[in-house]
């Protein structure tokens, strides 16, 4: 009787620790590029949280969704992966790559940012491999064109940007 009884509780369990199993994750993305636009360069500080979690009818895709508070406000893209998951063909130099896309991250009509990005991982099979999300597009320091300090009108100019930010796995 007690044997059938462990033997329950633990089948019962394997199913809970499987049903509960880790579907979506939770990355920060952060580090400063340099923006060349109007013959200067200047730098941007960007700090860029990723989720990824299973999406569709069945769970057999992946939604992508890139958040980034800049100036107070958050401006969000996402992305729909409806292939298998991860892309085991995707291989970059050294790097594998997990997810790539085309993404608009903005909040209402504002744009901060509009290209492509690449979610990375670097030494896959090595006990501490690193994730890197890689951006080549275009962004704008000020999205909502406000008044600058001395009066002037702002521009919602977009200049072009290309960043490899290190990434921190935050999921629990």
């Amino acid at each position: 009787m007690i044997t059938r009884t462990m033997a329950a509780a633990a089948m019962g369990l394997c199913i809970c620790a499987t049903a509960l199993g880790k579907d979506s994750g939770h990355s920060v993305c952060s580090g400063v590029a340099a923006i060349h636009g109007d013959g200067d360069s200047s730098q941007i500080g960007i700090s860029i949280v990723l989720d990824d979690y299973r999406a569709g009818r069945r769970g057999d895709e992946r939604e992508w969704v890139l958040s980034w508070v800049y100036a107070g406000k958050l401006f969000q893209g996402s992305v729909r992966e409806a292939e298998a998951f991860p892309r085991p063909e995707y291989r970059v130099g050294g790097r594998y790559v997990i997810m790539h896309g085309h993404v608009t991250i903005k909040n209402g009509k504002s744009r901060l940012y509009v290209g492509t990005f690449s979610f990375e991982q670097a030494d896959a099979g090595t006990p501490n491999a690193s994730n890197a999300l890689v951006l080549d597009g275009k962004v704008t320091d000020d999205p909502d064109g406000r008044a600058i300090i001395d009066g002037r009108t702002g521009s919602t100019t977009l200049y072009p940007i290309k960043a490899t930010l290190p990434c921190i796995d935050i999921s629990t």
